[in-house]
């Protein structure tokens, strides 16, 4: 039998890992605490969905407030208010005079509106108070009636004293404009924080201030104890630097569109609120009443509050005034640590492929150079992609050439994997990477470079590589190039912090089924595809060892498993889920994915035993 080349795996190498998952682990630490002790939620409405449905019901709308926080309501938002609206509902009045446009507005509206008047035009574009009748104040704006009407009127006063008053937090909304001035942020933020305003959600595509005012807006938010709320797949400009400038300050928030609330069960609102509490650390949560068509709209609100809170508490979380989250005192020694660990496991997947022990022994100390830089930040993001890509190769490359005992490979095959993405998070350790200020760029190459790696390995290992490079193309390889290439650009569109590709209606069914069964659900890629595919290859490789004509099935199968390791990866490099979460999943997902591979390989070996094949 024609002896397939091998490279024997040293057993310092197996140390190594061992150290590195152990360094990883001990600075991700510190955020799996940052983690676990900020488990408060806050669930809100907005006013007009409270101030309807309590008008609907007939219900004064202090009452409503505190029915509403008696079963769970965090806080309200309160949008802002444009003069024009204030005309429309009757609280204020322009007309033209000789002097300018005599503004008249019921008396609670005139303080914050003439301050805002008097920042956003000029201390003298306005002037003093004078009564008008016994319910209003007026005074002369030398602006004409249509700029007057584009401006921003603040927020009610007698609605933020009654959403305080029933013991609610006030969540204000305020957009960007055209004039809007420092004096005119200023004076935004300041007037809705007096009123009792503790957080600030951008109203409109723009932050206030964008985009030459934004650090005045993030000095505002700070001077007045404001909290920033940035929206989850909100794609507001001026979010990011918001919450790259001021992380401490940030909580991240997640609503759904009415429509979307519409096509959804109660079941599946509930699910989808939960969700983001658990699986992305969200902590506001902007509810929609479920339906429109209620006549009891008030109870219906009350009725989400109660679902959804109880979802909350299901999943671990507090219903009460959320916070933003506090830095992982990672120590910073521990970053270099690991990078250098990483340095014989990287010059390892390189001799792997080019089995020269010198330039192998190079490419060590230079990424050992490259890995004591991670004292500073900027190097961590490429020495965690080196890893992420190196560990899994080191598990397959160990498999492919030693041919172990399945069971010995599936163990340190996953083992490896599992430290490739815990190197990721052992490395991006950070508030900004936990609130997705800052993300792991590497995220599809780590996940797709394991895979074509492998592949190409197993060619390497063969022995077969440069018969394959000069044999003639043919109509099944070329389908079956086409076929692979459609499935990884499919897994490219479905991978990543945020992809484009949308879910089915019969995966998101199935997902609902598994996450109603288990603890939370494991990844299709790895349970359903990569786990059991690495099994059967283990299977084939075991085979393999007797007679070679085993070890072209092995090869695909494993490459196929490779799916199943980077997916692991890939799992970890989402850094604003849960630590804990995650590795649950993977754990979940190697558990079921070994009982399908054991009975998948049972299948396949039966099949060619009952065909009389010799193995």
């Amino acid at each position: 039998m024609k002896t397939l080349t091998t490279i024997k795996t040293p057993w310092w190498i197996w140390v190594t890992v061992a150290f590195v998952a152990a360094a990883s682990l001990y600075s991700i630490w510190p955020r799996f605490k940052a983690e676990r002790e900020n488990r408060a939620v806050g669930l809100a409405y907005e006013l007009t969905t409270i101030r309807d449905g309590a008008a609907a019901d007939g219900t004064p709308l202090p009452a409503a407030l505190r029915e509403l926080k008696e079963q769970g309501l965090t806080g309200v938002v309160l949008v802002e208010d444009k003069v024009s609206d204030l005309v429309l509902r009757g609280q204020a009045s322009l007309t033209n005079t000789s002097a300018g446009t005599l503004v008249s507005a019921a008396p609670h509206r005139v303080p914050v509106l003439r301050k805002l008047l008097k920042a956003r035009f000029g201390e003298d574009s306005v002037g003093e108070n004078s009564p008008i009748g016994t319910t209003r104040l007026g005074f002369i704006a030398k602006v004409d009636g249509a700029t007057l009407g584009a401006a921003s009127a603040g927020i009610d006063s007698i609605e933020a004293t009654a959403i305080r008053q029933a013991g609610l937090i006030l969540i204000v909304r305020h957009g960007n404009s055209v004039g809007v001035s420092e004096a005119t942020v200023r004076s935004t933020l300041q007037s809705s924080a007096e009123l009792g305003a503790t957080a600030f959600l951008p109203l409109g595509d723009q932050v206030l201030g964008n985009r030459e005012l934004l650090e005045v807006t993030q000095e505002a938010l700070r001077d007045n104890s404001l909290n920033y709320l940035s929206v989850e797949f909100g794609k507001i400009i001026g979010d990011g630097r918001m919450i790259n400038e001021i992380p401490e300050n940030t909580i991240r928030f997640h609503t759904a569109q009415q429509v979307e609330i519409d096509r959804l069960s109660l079941g599946g609102v509930t699910e989808r609120y939960a969700k983001a509490f658990r699986e992305r650390n969200i902590r506001w949560l902007l509810l929609r009443p479920v339906t429109l068509a209620e006549e009891n709209p008030l109870a219906s609100l009350k009725k989400s509050i109660q679902m959804i809170k109880g979802a909350i508490i299901h999943e671990g979380g507090g219903v009460k005034e959320p916070r933003p989250f506090a830095e992982p005192l990672t120590e910073q020694w521990i970053f270099p640590v690991i990078g250098v660990l990483l340095a014989p496991l990287v010059a390892f997947a390189f001799y792997g492929f080019f089995p020269k022990i010198w330039w192998a022994v190079g490419v060590g100390l230079l990424f050992a150079g490259l890995g004591g830089l991670c004292w500073f930040s900027e190097p961590r993001p490429y020495v965690a992609l080196a890893g992420a890509v190196a560990l899994p190769m080191v598990g397959f490359i160990w498999g492919l050439s030693s041919r172990p005992h399945p069971v010995l490979g599936y163990l340190l095959i996953s083992v490896c994997g599992l430290v490739g993405g815990l190197c990721v998070s052992g490395l991006l350790v950070g508030l900004k990477f936990m609130i997705q200020a800052d993300q792991f760029s590497g995220v599809k190459l780590a996940h797709f470079g394991p895979i074509l790696l492998v592949g190409l390995f197993a060619l390497i290992v063969s022995g077969k590589g440069r018969e394959v490079a000069k044999s003639p193309a043919q109509w099944g390889t070329l389908v079956g190039a086409f076929v692979l290439t459609a499935g990884v650009a499919f897994m490219l569109s479905r991978t990543g912090n945020d992809n484009p590709a949308g879910v089915s209606d019969l995966e998101l069914r199935i997902r609902s089924l598994l996450d109603a069964i288990l603890f939370t659900r494991p990844r299709t890629k790895e349970f359903l595809i990569g786990h059991p595919a690495l099994i059967v290859g283990l299977g084939f490789l075991a085979w393999s060892r007797s007679k070679e004509k085993w070890f072209t099935p092995a090869a695909i199968c494993l490459t196929i498993g490779a799916i199943g390791q980077a997916s692991v990866v890939n799992t970890l490099c989402h850094l604003h889920s849960p630590i804990d979460l995650g590795l649950i999943r993977i754990g979940i997902g190697h558990l079921l994915g070994a009982i399908i591979g054991v009975g998948a390989w049972l299948a396949v070996s039966g099949w060619y035993r009952a065909r009389g094949e010799q193995v």
